[in-house]
C-alpha cells in the first residue's frame, strides 16, 4: 500500500489482528498510526488494507440485534433556564395567544419544569424578574405542584431569578 494515498480518518483493515480502524497519520519513522476500539496502534503498511467507504465493516452489537424492541427515541437538547419576561416568550412562541400574560406565563413555566423533571435534570433557572413579584408569587404557588421533586429552591440574580433544585 502506498501511504501517500491514505487520508486522515481514512477506515484500515490491520491483517495482523483482524481489526478496523482509522487512519491517525505516520511516525517519524514512517509507521502507520491506526485508532482502534481498543487504543491507538503503529503498523507497517504491509499489514494494512484500505477499506473502501462502501465496504466499511459495521460491529453488531447485541442491542442492534434488538433494535426491532427498543423504542427510539430523538434527542434534543434541554436548556435548564427559562426566561419568562414576555418579551422573551413572544420570541419563541410568536403565534400564542398571550392575552393573559400571567397565565401564558405559568403554563410556560409548568411545562419547563415537567420537561426538567422527565429529563432528571439536577436544577434549573426561572428568570421572572424583579417587578411588583405578581410573577414570581404566582410561581412560587406553582412550585407547590412539585412539591415532592424539589429538595430547595433559593433567590438568584438579586431577586430576579430564583434556582430549583430537584430530589
Amino acid at each position: 500500500m502506498n501511504i501517500e494515498d491514505l487520508w486522515i480518518g481514512d477506515q484500515l483493515h490491520v491483517k495482523s489482528i483482524n481489526e478496523t480502524g482509522k487512519f491517525e497519520g505516520t511516525t517519524s519513522k514512517g509507521a502507520l498510526i491506526v485508532q482502534l476500539e481498543i487504543g491507538t496502534i503503529e503498523v507497517t503498511s504491509d499489514d494494512v488494507i484500505l477499506v473502501p467507504d462502501k465496504q466499511q465493516p459495521k460491529k453488531v452489537t447485541a442491542e442492534d440485534k434488538d433494535i426491532s424492541k427498543q423504542k427510539l427515541v430523538k434527542k434534543t437538547a434541554f436548556n435548564n433556564e427559562i426566561d419568562l419576561h414576555m418579551d422573551a416568550l413572544r420570541a419563541l412562541y410568536p403565534e400564542a395567544d398571550m392575552s393573559n400574560a400571567l397565565s401564558f406565563q405559568t403554563t410556560k413555566c409548568r411545562e419547563f419544569l415537567q420537561e426538567a423533571i422527565r429529563r432528571n435534570n439536577v436544577f434549573v433557572t426561572i428568570i421572572h424578574g424583579k417587578g411588583a413579584g405578581i410573577l414570581r408569587n404566582a410561581i412560587e404557588e406553582l412550585l407547590v405542584e412539585f412539591s415532592d421533586h424539589i429538595f430547595k429552591t433559593e433567590p438568584a440574580n438579586k431577586g430576579g431569578a430564583m434556582l430549583v433544585y430537584f430530589n
